[in-house]
């Protein structure tokens, strides 16, 4: 039997390949650029600037990095000549960019843009629903500001939001994340993070190029400075301008660039006369290795540090709902008190699985005595000698960072002088591509018509599968149908829940009556079906109501309390591996708070199994027992194992975290052993079937894409999983 927990209402996560199709762009070019022209029929598009919806979107190919040629304004608010108000919201769609191509984005890529701010303000950018703590962008009255925004796409759509005041806001698209196939070894969507490497600065003698003039172009050849692989197709980079002459902007692009009378359609980077400004960039990188850089006015020098590409090799990229790591002027964050400069302060944040590499992250600084530059990097690695992002004293600057993690997850980060508050808000996170498992399978051909809702195995020729009003057995070569016996309570249409097998003689079937909403329990006997009892049932009672048979045959029922003693409890797992020994959740009579934790419940009263301090205030969703000193069990954030003394963490699940997802997720999970277990993974799309192997966990593929699917794994290794909405049993061997 599998058992499942929590609901289904969030947005799709992707596991697997996380794919990003990037192009050269951002900031809105509003140095020099004309304004726009008011409305007429629609909106109008700024002189110089793509008009919404205008670039050709390539179709995503299966396991393919598809970028757009140019960047897409998708949002001005000049073109109306309405600028958002304060503690206004702003809906922007993105379905009419993708359309055509019949790409769904999980994730975009933006270059997001505010002018011409009444008051000192921020502006944040997130999903759907209320405005989280975050912030992406920070300006006073008067400034033109650019940063990089990694956002999710939620329902074709994501929202912006401005807090005081009222601000001009640009949004051009740069790139999107799409879904890949499994084939990571040749697929060309990987990141690799790496320590920033310097690879222009053109106040240092020798550079490849010179201080940037009026419109000039330059021509950056990575492969000459950095470690950039020939196969990379993009870089992230850091692009600081320093000492501006004028007020100007520059613009990044796969070599050999612009001519001087290219038009010129966006920018990465404002700054100002005299200023230091940073923003990181994503920039498509051609087979040559080059990238063009464009100045438009005044002079200016230019630095660029790379930190990072996208090959065949490296990291797939994961986005997620924006989270504040910390926020040091906050007396309850977990990094509380100012930076000191030239001290250096370590960052472990939760929020990050296990296994990620690099973490996605808007740092901000504020409120800084001296002008000064943050540094990022990995913990245990020499500090890196180029920043992340300068400030004057006393202003109020953010930067996107993406920053190399150490193998515990965690980031260092320093500031360079005087007293600064540090910022830090996640945004998404790199990480290992999941090994893929493609076994031979076995299609089971189930009976026909659309009715199997779970299945259970014992062997490879003995399983049982239920559904309306009826259930079918596998004796390893074919089906036969199985009738229930009739209802006490009369007729009604009944849907076949859930199936639990100890042998091919003992099964216990729940039915729901769907007259009455009342859940019946049966019997198998390896011949017939025998009704049990009957149980009360109303919305979420049915966690409430627990059934199972033990390879011995011994099959037990349970409702409310486990033990019967008031009703009081709701056990969330109930696993037997004989008549003496069963596991669950529950609270205690209803006299202590509901603990969550695992607890042996028979013999004698509920005792708390002991459990080590990874473990404690854990939610387990599914378990499994063999004996009583051989039991496996998973939440949210991954998996453990009982030797009949301890609870030992295995592997963290390779995707998410618990925090993030729950309760908003679903599980299904069955094992052969306590280091091979089947795992599957709802998260608003297709399943994911995970399969573990003591530490090491990889994605199965069966060749099937469904939702809703259930594994069922036996002592001989044969695992089979059901696909509900599509009628289908698959088979095949867990490797052990």
């Amino acid at each position: 039997m599998t058992r499942r927990a929590g609901s289904l209402s969030i947005r799709q996560l992707l596991l697997g390949c996380a794919v990003l199709a990037l192009v050269a762009g951002g900031a809105a070019p509003l140095a020099g650029a004309a304004s726009p022209a008011p409305p007429v029929s629609g909106p109008a598009t700024p002189a110089g600037a793509p008009g919404r919806g205008t670039a050709e979107v390539p179709a995503l190919e299966h396991g393919s990095w598809v970028r757009l040629d140019d960047p897409t304004r998708l949002y001005d608010s000049r073109w109306w000549d309405t600028p958002l108000a304060a503690s206004s919201v702003e809906r922007i769609e993105v379905d009419e960019l993708f359309d055509e191509s019949g790409v769904e984005p999980a994730g975009l890529v933006l270059s997001v843009t505010v002018t011409g701010g009444t008051q000192a303000s921020d502006l944040a950018v997130w999903p759907s629903g209320p405005r989280p703590r975050t912030s992406n962008l920070n300006w006073r009255p008067g400034e033109t500001v650019a940063n990089q925004v990694v956002v999710p796409v939620v329902d074709g759509a994501f929202l912006v939001g401005n807090r005081n005041g009222t601000v001009h806001v640009i949004v051009d698209v740069m790139g999107y994340f799409g879904t890949a196939g499994a084939d990571g070894a040749t697929d060309p969507t990987r990141y690799t993070p790496v320590t920033p490497i310097r690879a222009l600065d053109t106040r240092a003698p020798g550079a490849p190029l010179d201080r940037f003039g009026p419109t000039d172009v330059g021509t950056l050849d990575l492969t000459d400075v950095t470690a950039v692989p020939a196969d990379a197709t993009g870089v992230v980079v850091n692009l600081t301008a320093v000492g501006a002459s004028h007020t100007t902007d520059l613009a990044l692009d796969r070599g050999p660039g612009w001519s001087i009378n290219a038009p010129r359609r966006w920018s990465n980077l404002n700054v100002g006369p005299g200023e230091t400004r940073a923003v990181l960039a994503h920039v498509p990188v051609g087979p040559d290795g080059l990238i063009s850089i464009r100045n438009q006015a005044g002079t200016v020098d230019v630095i660029v540090d790379v930190l990072g590409w996208y090959s065949a090799a490296g990291s797939t990229v994961h986005t997620t709902d924006p989270v504040r790591l910390f926020d040091t002027r906050s007396p309850t964050s977990p990094l509380i008190g100012a930076f000191v400069g030239g001290t250096p302060r370590t960052v472990d944040p939760t929020a990050i699985p296990a296994g990620a590499t690099a973490a996605i992250v808007n740092l901000t600084v504020a409120a800084g005595t001296a002008a000064g530059d943050l540094r990022a990097w990995a913990t245990g690695t020499p500090m890196p000698k180029v920043s992340n992002l300068n400030w004057p004293a006393g202003d109020t600057r953010p930067n996107l960072a993406i920053i190399p993690l150490d193998p515990q997850g965690r980031f260092q980060l320093r500031t360079s002088a005087g007293t600064t508050h540090v910022i830090a808000d996640l945004v998404g996170w790199t990480a290992a591509p999941v090994p893929v498992l493609t076994p031979a399978v076995t299609d089971l051909a189930l009976p026909s018509g659309d009715w199997v809702d779970d299945i259970d195995c014992t062997s490879s020729t003995f399983c049982m599968a239920v559904g309306s009003d009826q259930a079918a057995t596998w004796d390893g070569t074919t089906w036969t149908t199985r009738s229930f016996p009739e209802s006490p309570l009369g007729a009604g249409y009944r849907l076949g829940w859930q199936v639990d097998c100890g042998t091919p003689e003992a099964c216990l079937v729940s039915t729901y009556l769907e007259f009455g909403e009342v859940i019946q329990i049966h019997r198998w006997d390896g011949t017939t079906f025998t009704h049990v009892g009957n149980f009360g049932c109303c919305e979420g009672e049915q966690l409430k109501l627990h059934w199972g048979c033990t390879a011995s045959g011994w099959c037990y029922t349970t409702e409310g309390d486990p033990l019967g003693r008031d009703g009081s409890g709701a056990p969330q797992v109930h696993e037997c591996s004989d008549e003496d020994f069963c596991i669950g959740t529950t609270d205690v009579g209803g006299t202590e708070p509901f603990d969550q934790r695992l607890k042996q419940l028979v013999p004698g009263p509920p005792t708390a199994m002991p459990v080590d301090t990874s473990l404690d205030g854990w939610f387990p969703l599914d378990a499994w027992c063999a004996s009583p000193t051989a039991c496996a069990a998973v939440d949210a954030a991954g998996t453990a194992t009982w030797d009949g003394t301890t609870w030992t963490r295995a592997a963290p699940i390779p995707i998410g975290d618990r925090d993030s997802w729950w309760p908003e997720w679903q599980a299904a999970w069955s094992c052969v052993d306590t280091d091979h277990c089947v795992h599957v993974v709802d998260l608003g799309g297709p399943s994911v079937v995970l399969a573990r192997s003591g530490d090491t966990w990889q994605e199965v593929d069966l060749g099937v894409t469904s939702w809703w699917v259930s594994p069922s794994c036996t002592p001989d290794g044969t695992c089979t999983v059901l696909y509900p909405l599509l009628d289908r049993a698959i088979q095949f061997e867990l490797p052990t």
